[in-house]
């Protein structure tokens, strides 16, 4: 599966024209919508993709973007409680200690429905933008958070690996 974000960072009016063009681009994207950045429950949102990362754990060490990195992208569609279960979780995954592990992210929510186009796939309002050290970054953390996840935010249908 291929996803791509595009980012329209400056007025409303520029984010809206970038909006239409892709809309009209006709490569028929499954779901395309304006989103923003929700800052209280993004960490280290604006080094998403590709910036160096603070560790907060070890004072003075960074993560950087590298060939091992994973992207890893949930979408949600609506429910009740979203926003405080996804906070829930990903407070958890900052608290892991491992040197391996998510590394910052970006969840973003809809800007209404008039911004949002959804062909086959149901109306997500939130997508969770994250990078992972590597694999096994990706792979280990998941283990006890994956657990409360599972529990508290239903993942199906809608989460999607890029």
């Amino acid at each position: 599966m291929l996803c791509f974000v595009h980012y329209a960072i400056g007025p409303q009016d520029m984010i809206a024209a970038a909006f239409t063009r892709l809309k009209g681009d006709g490569t028929g994207f499954t779901l395309l919508g304006v989103y923003h950045v929700e800052p209280q429950c993004s960490a280290y949102p604006f080094s998403f993709p590709f910036g160096d990362t603070p560790d907060h754990w070890r004072l003075g060490e960074h993560f950087s973007l590298t060939e091992d990195s994973v992207f890893w992208f949930n979408f949600f569609p609506e429910q009740p409680y979203l926003f405080e279960k996804t906070f829930a979780v990903w407070a958890l995954f900052q608290m892991l200690q491992l040197t391996g592990r998510g590394e910052n992210n970006q969840l973003v929510a809809f800007d209404g429905r008039e911004s949002l186009i959804a062909q086959g796939v149901s109306d997500f309002v939130l997508v969770n933008l994250t990078r992972f050290t590597s694999l096994p970054g990706f792979s280990t953390p998941r283990t006890k958070p994956a657990n409360i996840l599972s529990r508290s935010i239903p993942t199906t249908p809608g989460t999607a690996c890029c």
